[in-house]
């Protein structure tokens, strides 16, 4: 996540419709904002919803990061007019404002303060994947699934089809159906979890909630703004 003066400044583009004419798009679940290797230039701001940004490298999934409301994506390629690195993918329902090039270059003109602020966020990012690329595999798919469960399940009382869910999840993380369903008989076998061939569903949402926060618990990199 960007600190929170990032956030706070690209939340307030829409107050200034007669520099930027922003488009809104939407994206469910498991759609994709952009796809590696696409040749595209524009820029994403989230409104509301969650992406994750992940690269397919030589048929590894390698996670890049997570975001959220207030931040960008696709910065990069703005830059250097080059492919898109890496695919980013709605985790829950998403809106986003567009930026197109030719209008940021115009906005960037106009008011070179937000020149800085696009390098800080690149920078950041930078500093988060490299953080994301020590995490291990294991590690990275049990917290994608855990807060996917949390998303997709409002409480202890709603049960799904074990299968549904594991379509679903292998749309999103692309990763192997037999990987997702190991992942949630271990939750199972935790104690998280009731999983029968025809339903699943939650144990305790806190309990689950609290192994969420744990699996994403990270140490801040030296010099990255941190929130009290």
């Amino acid at each position: 996540m960007i600190p929170n003066k990032e956030v706070e400044f690209w939340s307030q583009l829409e107050r200034y419709p007669e520099l930027l004419p922003l488009k809104t798009l939407s994206f469910s679940t498991g759609s994709f904002l952009m796809r590696q290797g696409e040749s595209s230039k524009h820029i994403f701001i989230i409104k509301q919803g969650r992406v994750r940004l992940y690269r397919d490298q030589g048929g590894s999934i390698i996670h890049l990061d997570d975001l959220g409301s207030g931040e960008i994506l696709g910065e990069l390629s703005f830059f250097d007019s080059l492919p898109r690195t890496a695919h980013a993918v709605a985790l829950e329902p998403t809106e986003c404002l567009v930026l197109q090039p030719e209008v940021l270059s115009k906005v960037t003109a106009r008011l070179p303060v937000w020149i800085p602020a696009l390098a800080r966020s690149l920078a950041h990012r930078l500093r988060h994947v490299l953080a994301n690329l020590e995490q291990e595999p294991e590690t990275y798919l049990k917290e994608s699934l855990v807060s996917l469960l949390l998303y997709k399940i409002p409480d202890e009382k709603t049960e799904f089809v074990p299968k549904d869910l594991i379509e679903e999840f292998t749309a999103i993380l692309r990763v192997p159906p037999e990987d997702i369903e190991k992942k949630l008989v271990e939750l199972a076998s935790e104690g998280y979890l009731i999983c029968a061939p025809q339903s699943l569903k939650i144990v305790h949402m806190n309990k689950l909630e609290h192994l969420l926060a744990e699996l994403q618990r990270k140490q801040p990199v030296q010099g990255e703004e941190t929130c009290p």
